[in-house]
């Protein structure tokens, strides 16, 4: 749990998967038991605060079509230092398909490029699955979470 100083709390816990906080809530059960497939991106700052939760794409039973520019977009308005990357499997399986794995390799390389790394992308469904924490994440040139000293 994280406080902001100003009385907000915030869980980055992938287990809870969840974001309280400013009013909002977002929470594993709303995102996974829906009939559509939902992608979130939660920018954080650099002391892993976060700045905004935004739901990117709302799709059907099997999919929701994104593109790493609109992923981007949120980050780049609140001046994120990182992203996570965060949707559901709506069969309950959170097993990465090979378009969840070709998705995190383009969304590392964009944002290499845009200074914006992806500190992970965390498939949720009966339980979940997290690249970074099954070490699935392909090796970027430098750490992909910069924590504040």
């Amino acid at each position: 749990m994280i406080d902001d100083g100003e009385g907000e709390k915030y869980s980055l816990s992938v287990k809870e998967c969840k974001y309280t906080g400013k009013g909002s809530r977002i929470s594993k059960r709303n995102i996974i038991r829906g009939r559509q497939g939902v992608l979130l991106v939660l920018s954080v700052d650099n002391r892993q605060r976060p700045l905004a939760m935004e739901i990117v794409s709302i799709g059907t039973v099997d999919m929701a079509p994104v593109n790493p520019r609109e992923i981007f977009k949120h980050a780049i308005l609140v001046s994120a230092a990182n992203i996570i990357v965060i949707h559901n499997h709506t069969s309950g399986d959170c097993t990465p398909s090979l378009p969840d794995v070709e998705l995190t390799e383009r969304l590392i390389k964009a944002g290499e490029i845009l200074g914006i790394p992806v500190a992970d992308h965390v498939i949720v469904g009966d339980g979940y699955f997290s690249f970074r924490e099954e070490d699935m994440r392909p090796k970027c040139e430098e750490d992909f979470l910069y924590i504040a000293s």
